[in-house]
């Protein structure tokens, strides 16, 4: 799993590069204290724009750029390609990676 991410403001952008889909991914920032489960998959080649707002902790607290930095990001999801007029399941992947 390789996604170029980065953020500008309060948007998080995430882009697939790989040559398979992300599908649901588990969203984790800030060493798994703030989360989210984006409910579609991110398609190869496609880029999604998520407010970082939407990023709560257990309490309900949400991320706020002001107040938190961005330090870390995990992603975690299944995968899958379509081959040959049908959906195959890869198996499961995993992608961390810090914010300078």
């Amino acid at each position: 799993m390789h996604p170029v991410i980065h953020y500008q403001g309060n948007i998080l952008f995430i882009r697939n590069t790989d040559l398979f889909g992300y599908d649901s991914p588990k969203i984790a920032l800030n060493d798994g204290r703030f989360k989210l489960e984006y409910p579609m998959s991110i398609p190869s080649g496609e880029e999604i724009n998520l407010n970082l707002s939407v990023f709560a902790r257990s309490d309900g607290e949400r991320f706020d750029i002001i107040k938190f930095s961005l330090i870390d990001i995990s992603i975690s999801c299944e995968c899958s390609k379509w081959e040959k007029g049908q959906w195959k399941g890869l198996g499961k992947s995993f992608y961390h990676g810090t914010f300078k």
